[in-house]
């Protein structure tokens, strides 16, 4: 395995360090059951239309998804999205399109007013999946339904990926394709590279990034070193590293990568969460972080305007042609650096994901939807809301490739949010094809021993929400250096163990050991 994830690598340096002379998203041994390969999965006719519209009576379904920015166009592309949605299945489309600095809390918001929400973003990050599912927030799925009426999502979702998306053997979401296993990296812009003559290839740890992040801090004005927000999930790109792989971003705890006992711990209790906030600590007080990072929450136009020098991210296939957009940059002026292994768990996974509301009556309408969206034969609605509409905001030069139009309109391009990424159009004609090494990253990734395993919050959720008061209470200053980690480490905590931490530990502990059996 450690040979095809070495040729991997090498075909995605090729792509990422492009120019420089040599692309969501979170972490072995075989404890696990290995996921059914897709590259291998069998090959399912476009079956969209399940129904003919004549028959399905006409439904406006309420789909709520999370993007990134503002776009001008929105309301032109959702009316063409509910045109080909309403020729399908008979459904129109009313999509609420929200940034992702504030998805989360505004979802939340939306929960407690029990407004009607047919289709949702979710994950362990943003509307968080496991706390939703405690509060009854989704309804449970009808896996059966799924198979009579998406068959093209039984053919693109791999069994493991079906079993993550399970609380307590109840199915509560459709899991969204992508590079499901996490590559956790940090990518840089190639002109500071050079500048300052970083070796790249000497990388190992987070902490060989420091003498760069100095000079950068040192000598250009203007300029941060990596990009941080309250918003950044630094575990979710860097837990794998650390050894260890965690619940989910609002929750503390974690197991430590290779241990068979499963043993449940805190992980900020541990020896390497101490050892990445004190850099984050040293970088923020260095001038690399900004110093107001732990309350922003959107830093695109920042971002696009120059004023970072780098970003954790992950490695795919796609990452470099997208973050080139995001920073106006051409592809050759940015360095991918791989921190690990690719790495797959229940938490990559869950980390994109999509839920029906508790309070909807469209579940069945939903499902045809998705099998739209997973169409390997007619990939239309996926392009249009990923990059607008053809000849406004893109044209199409080949079957599977487009031509981007600058500052259209209408540019999303986060096809893992809403279906089979691997059904997207390439948007550069350096960029590998989708397939087969898309799902070759996943097939080659190293195994979680949890992988399958899904935490049951029910027992435990007035504890879960308590904790998870605590996490935003602390965990936006910890994590972008801001405040000092040994007084703020101790009082995190301490609050975490008033808030009942040991309760949710024993618990977890005790579903994982019935889990392994």
């Amino acid at each position: 395995m450690k040979k095809t994830i070495s040729l991997l690598l090498a075909s995605m340096l090729a792509l990422s360090l492009a120019g420089c002379g040599g692309g969501s998203e979170p972490e072995a041994s075989p404890a696990a059951e290995p996921p059914v390969s897709q590259t291998e999965a069998p090959a399912v006719e476009s079956e969209s239309d399940t129904a003919a519209p004549a028959d399905l009576e006409e439904v406006t379904l309420e789909w709520y998804l999370a993007i990134p920015g503002v776009q001008k166009d929105a309301d032109e592309v959702i009316a063409e999205a509910s045109r080909m949605s309403k020729e399908k299945i008979n459904a129109n489309l009313n999509i609420h399109f929200m940034d992702f600095s504030n998805y989360g809390q505004q979802m939340q918001l939306l929960h407690s007013s029990n407004t009607v929400i047919d289709l949702m973003y979710t994950s362990n990050w943003t509307n968080d999946f496991y706390t939703d599912v405690s509060k009854g927030a989704y309804q449970e799925l009808d896996f059966a339904k799924i198979q009579e009426l998406a068959p093209n999502v039984i053919g693109g979702v791999s069994e493991a990926a079906w079993k993550a998306a399970e609380v307590d053997g109840k199915l509560y979401a459709i899991p969204n394709t992508q590079v499901q296993a996490r590559w956790p990296s940090i990518m840089l812009m190639k002109k500071y590279v050079d500048k300052y003559s970083f070796d790249t290839s000497t990388v190992t740890e987070i902490q060989d990034f420091t003498p760069l992040f100095k000079e950068i801090a040192d000598n250009e004005a203007g300029v941060y070193a990596i990009v941080m927000s309250r918003n950044t999930d630094v575990l979710g790109f860097y837990i794998s590293k650390m050894g260890y792989e965690y619940f989910g971003a609002q929750n503390p705890l974690g197991v430590k990568l290779g241990d068979a006992s499963l043993e449940v711990v805190n992980l900020y209790g541990t020896e390497a969460m101490r050892e990445l906030l004190d850099t984050l600590r040293e970088w923020y007080q260095m001038g690399a972080i900004r110093e107001d990072a732990a309350t922003v929450t959107d830093t695109v136009g920042e971002v696009a305007n120059g004023m970072y020098a780098s970003m954790f991210g992950v490695n795919n296939p796609d990452t470099l042609v997208n973050q080139a957009r995001l920073w106006s940059v051409t592809l050759e002026e940015l360095v991918m650096v791989p921190l690990s292994d690719p790495f797959l768990s229940t938490g990559s996974i869950v980390a994109t994901m999509s839920a029906v509301g508790q309070n909807s009556k469209n579940a069945e309408r939903v499902y045809m939807l998705y099998n739209m969206l997973y169409d390997e034969q007619d990939n239309s609605l996926i392009d249009l809301l990923s990059f607008g509409i053809e000849g406004k905001h893109y044209n199409r030069v080949a079957p599977d490739l487009i031509d981007v139009i600058p500052d259209s309109g209408y540019y999303v391009d986060c096809g893992w949010a809403y279906g089979n990424l691997f059904n997207n159009s390439r948007t550069d004609p350096t960029q590998p094809d989708w397939r087969p090494l898309g799902p070759q990253i996943n097939d080659t990734a190293i195994i979680s021993d949890m992988l399958g395993f899904s935490m049951n919050p029910e027992p435990i959720k007035s504890e879960l929400a308590q904790i998870s008061s605590v996490m935003d209470e602390f965990v936006p200053s910890l994590m972008t250096g801001s405040v000092d980690v040994e007084e703020y480490l101790a009082q995190l905590n301490d609050k975490l163990e008033k808030a009942g931490m040991e309760t949710v530990r024993a618990e977890i502990q005790s579903q994982l050991d019935a889990w392994k059996g």
